[in-house]
């Protein structure tokens, strides 16, 4: 009977394990298979457009894979106007950086600070709502856009090539430049100054060959422009292949 009851002991204590073993594997399988919750974090910085009518805002989510986007917003605030726009996201259980377009739909935007909130909502069944707030530092953007195509000048002394640039009103244009090079044959810069209204302007430069000669052909065209907004420097960057016309 000892030795019966041993082993009635033993095999109970088995089972016993047996079933903590299982509930604990079931209870790892279930932790490991249920959803995280969705996020949304905003960016610090708002970039102004040229002409203050959006704003750009970077946001960061996630969301479980398989669920439903119901809403995803990013809405910014400022006194002198308010703006919203949606984000398209799709649930795949990764992180994304978005880079939200903001148009201002009363008033304005304009440099210095703003409030912003972003919120995400998704669906499968029922409904999960992650939401951030904030302020953000609204810095100006500068937009810089040479054309494709220069004109020679005289015997390739130089080249005539227009260039278009923006910058919001507010800030300080500095001294910036448009350089031309084609290979080891000739180079250049032209000097200029921006004015900065919000506007995009034209502007046709010279730019005078400081070593060799242009030629007709392709050439490389890049455009630096700096501003100035509250002792910051801001840049505005275009390089392309262009095409050099006879004159």
């Amino acid at each position: 009977m000892t030795k019966l009851g041993s082993r009635f002991r033993t095999a109970s204590a088995a089972v016993l394990l047996a079933g903590v073993l299982a509930c604990s594997v079931a209870a790892t399988v279930t932790a490991r298979r249920a959803p995280q919750p969705p996020s949304v974090d905003l960016g610090s910085v708002g970039r102004l457009a040229t002409d203050a009518g959006s704003m750009a805002v970077d946001v960061t989510t996630t969301c479980p894979e398989g669920w439903s986007v119901v809403t995803a917003r990013v809405t910014v605030t400022q006194p002198s106007g308010t703006g919203a726009a949606p984000f398209a996201v799709s649930c795949t259980g990764g992180y994304r950086v978005l880079t939200v377009d903001v148009p201002a739909q009363i008033g304005s935007f304009a440099l210095g600070n703003a409030q912003a909130t972003a919120e995400l909502t998704i669906q499968r069944g029922k409904t999960q709502t992650a939401r951030d707030a904030g302020s953000l530092t609204v810095e100006p953007t500068v937009h810089a856009r040479l054309a494709d195509t220069g004109r020679l000048v005289g015997t390739g002394t130089a080249v005539a090539i227009e260039l278009t640039v923006a910058c919001p009103s507010g800030t300080t244009g500095r001294e910036s430049y448009v350089a031309v090079s084609q290979g080891g044959q000739a180079i250049g810069r032209a000097f200029f100054t921006p004015t900065c209204d919000g506007r995009a302007r034209a502007m046709a430069l010279t730019v005078q060959a400081s070593q060799g000669a242009f030629t007709a052909g392709s050439a490389i065209g890049d455009a630096f422009v700096v501003i100035d907004y509250g002792g910051d420097a801001f840049f505005g960057v275009d390089d392309r292949v262009l095409t050099l016309a006879s004159g």
